[in-house]
């Protein structure tokens, strides 16, 4: 997580730079003609829509012990309302399925120990609350922060040989984000997103199911 973490702040800290030095001329000297015409964000309704396809990856150790492989079937849908220029409001539904296959796994069986076959199968249902910072005002591509708190119903099965074993919960989400929208005509966007997705305590209070998320999609306003 704290990886992940220094990323995005390194990310952040560029964006901030480079805005902060563009409006000054070459002698040092503030241009207030220059920040006055800065082109304005090419956004302008109060609410965009987004549906998204993504892929995720397992980052903490009790995810990988039970599922050590990177899912490619996600999808969400999320919607926004602009607050300004650079503050936006918004909600988010997810989905994210990860499974692997086991094969002559060990298990205990009625007559001892036996090998077994065993598919493993986490589901994620999120349901998110997210604010974002829209960076910069380019009328071509829009880069954006956020940070996002929800809940995420997790369903997790076990099939080995002819049984099923399944258990499920419900946790807290805390997910920033970053990324960039980039504008294909007036009123769409194409969105290419990454996110750190931290669930705690899992099943039992020790357990993480952290994931990270490469999102892209389709934005409309």
């Amino acid at each position: 997580m704290t990886r992940n973490i220094v990323l995005i702040l390194v990310f952040i800290f560029s964006i901030s730079e480079i805005s902060a030095q563009k409006y000054y001329a070459a002698d040092g000297n503030y241009n207030y003609e220059q920040e006055e015409n800065k082109p304005s964000n090419d956004i302008n309704t109060n609410f965009y829509f987004g549906i998204n396809y993504s892929g995720a990856v397992p980052m903490s150790n009790d995810f990988k012990n039970f599922i050590n492989s990177s899912s490619l079937y996600g999808a969400s849908f999320d919607v926004h309302y602009l607050l300004n220029e650079n503050y936006s409001l918004g909600g988010e539904v997810a989905y994210q399925s990860f499974s692997q296959k086991f094969e002559n796994v060990l298990i205990v069986g009625g007559d001892g120990f036996e090998k077994s076959n065993q598919f493993r199968e986490l589901m994620f249902i999120d349901f998110i609350v997210k604010g974002r910072y829209h960076i910069n005002h380019s009328d071509r591509i829009l880069t954006y922060i956020g940070i996002g708190v929800g809940a995420s119903k997790i369903l997790a099965e076990k099939h080995v040989s002819r049984y099923v074993y399944a258990d499920d919960d419900t946790n807290l989400l805390l997910k920033p984000e970053l990324g960039a929208m980039f504008r294909i005509t007036n009123g769409l966007y194409l969105n290419a997103n990454y996110s750190f997705n931290g669930i705690w305590g899992s099943f039992s209070s020790d357990t993480d199911l952290s994931y990270s998320k490469f999102t892209f999609g389709l934005i409309l306003k």
